[in-house]
Parts: C-alpha cells; structure tokens; sequence
C-alpha cells in the first residue's frame, strides 16, 4: 500500500463531506483533520530554538540526527 499526504484548499463554505468511504481519485481516505493543520505549526523562533537544542544535543552524543531538521521545515508556518 502506498499512502500520500495530501491537502486541498477548498473556498470558503464549499468544502465537501468527507468519510471512510469517500473516493479520492482511486483511494480511499485513512486521516483527515478537519482544521488548517498550519495552526498548529512552530513559528519561526520555536524553529530556531529546536534547531539550537538539537545541535547542543548532537555536539554531545554520537547519535544520528536522524534528519530532524528537513522534517523540521515542513512543521513551520513559513
């Protein structure tokens, strides 16, 4: 099975109903979030303090960073 991310803006008002039984061009939907998942986003300086405490972190342990900052950028308002 392969699953995609997928997010639609709809105007204002129009946006349709949508349940486990709805057809997205061939799938089926598995998690919806009936809010603007932005809202919930870091702004710019949490980004800035995440991205400080993960080098003190990597500075102090031989770990991989496990490509934390490329997934940092797509949970940012920007």
């Amino acid at each position: 099975m392969t699953v995609y991310t997928l997010t639609v803006e709809f105007p204002q008002g129009l946006s349709p109903a949508v349940g486990p039984k709805t057809d997205i061009l061939g799938g089926r939907p598995i998690r919806v979030a009936y809010f603007d998942t932005r809202d919930d986003h870091f702004t710019s300086e949490q980004v800035e303090l995440i991205e400080r405490a993960l080098e003190y972190y990597c500075d102090q342990h031989s770990e991989d960073d496990l490509d934390i900052p490329q997934k940092l950028q797509f949970l940012t308002q920007e």
